[in-house]
């Protein structure tokens, strides 16, 4: 017997047990996987909306690790429905499919971070789903500062960033976010309102101070 169709037999049911699955549903599962990871959009759109209607399909581990994989996808709306799949499953999966999730997450480097921020910016209801895959990595933190503090990603991202930073709670973000208020402290009185100049483009990047000195008050909160 092949590795892959020992695979198939072993995934897990929904009461995180072995169970025996049918050649159909065998089929069924491994054809998600395959969509999944397609190369053209259409079929990936197609693997997600099986997947979000298979629901044996979710509790299974090796979906879980492919769905994973795909935190990066270049279509944001896609992405958005992976990000809330990726939620759902790590709230209601079995443990199996729990610790794949969060093992996976725990791996999440800054691009990731810039994906899930990405999908929010598109859909604001993805705020909390994100909230909770972020929380699953220890160093989303230090990656969330990084984000914050480059000058070359979008602001509308890097105040996602700052306020995730306070929201979620990560102190190792502090000296980036003291650091980064003593800066723009430092260029408002600057700031120079040139004529004819539109109001939104006068300096962005300074309304992330009251973001930053709020998400500072909220990481000193006791």
């Amino acid at each position: 017997m092949d590795p892959l169709t020992i695979l198939l037999q072993q995934m897990k049911g929904s009461d995180g047990g072995y169970v025996s699955l049918d050649i159909e549903q065998q089929q069924q599962i491994w054809r998600i996987a395959e969509l999944l990871i397609s190369l053209e959009l259409f079929d990936r759109q197609g693997g997600v909306e099986q997947l979000e209607a298979v629901e044996i399909a979710r509790g299974q581990p090796v979906i879980a690790y492919i769905l994973a994989t795909r935190l990066t996808e270049p279509d944001v709306a896609l992405r958005g429905r992976i990000a809330r799949l990726m939620d759902d499953m790590l709230c209601q999966g079995n443990s199996q499919v729990q610790a794949t999730l969060r093992y996976q997450l725990g791996q999440m480097r800054t691009q990731q971070v810039i994906a899930l921020l990405q999908v929010v910016i598109a859909d604001p209801t993805l705020q909390h789903p994100a909230s909770r895959l972020l929380k699953e990595c220890s160093f989303a933190g230090t990656h969330l500062a990084e984000i914050m503090l480059d000058r070359d990603v979008p602001v509308s991202l890097r105040k996602l960033a700052v306020q995730y930073i306070g929201q979620i709670g990560f102190l190792d973000a502090m000296p980036a976010l003291e650091r980064a208020m003593n800066r723009l402290i430092s260029r408002a009185p600057n700031q120079r309102v040139l004529p004819g100049m539109p109001a939104d483009i006068l300096d962005e990047e300074l309304g992330l101070l009251p973001l930053v000195k709020e998400a500072i008050t909220e990481l000193k909160a006791p």
